[in-house]
């Protein structure tokens, strides 16, 4: 990672989603994996942030919502779900920012919804 360059770690971190992507488990036990995709999204949506490359970090952050959320729907507690719940909420709030910034104001109220809801 660039410290002083975000912008030139973003081809990297896109590599390393690229290749988590195109993984596959030998069993059914993907929630591993899936732990490893989320937050491989949530680095690279990280940076287009930094940079403030609204449209990508939003498509590469929705990644790592999506499994997050599904995470979310699992019946048994784990330390991954409470995991899950909190980068959620900073996931949101970092949505509500690109949304906001984009002019989607409906889209980043329905971000502040779905933080609040996270929270009961």
């Amino acid at each position: 990672q660039q410290k002083t360059n975000v912008q030139a770690s973003i081809p990297y971190y896109a590599k390393i989603c690229q290749i988590v992507d195109n993984q596959r488990l030998p069993d059914n036990d993907t929630m591993p994996l899936n732990t490893i995709r989320a937050d491989a999204h949530a680095q690279l949506a990280d940076a287009y942030y930094k940079v403030q490359n609204w449209i990508q970090c939003e498509a590469s952050l929705m990644v790592a919502v999506k499994i997050w959320e599904r995470m979310l729907e699992m019946p048994e507690e784990s330390d991954g779900k409470l995991t899950a719940k909190t980068r959620l909420g900073e996931a949101y709030d970092i949505l509500r920012t690109c949304y906001n910034t984009l002019g989607k104001s409906r889209l980043a109220e329905l971000m502040e919804k779905r933080k609040s809801k996270l929270a009961q």
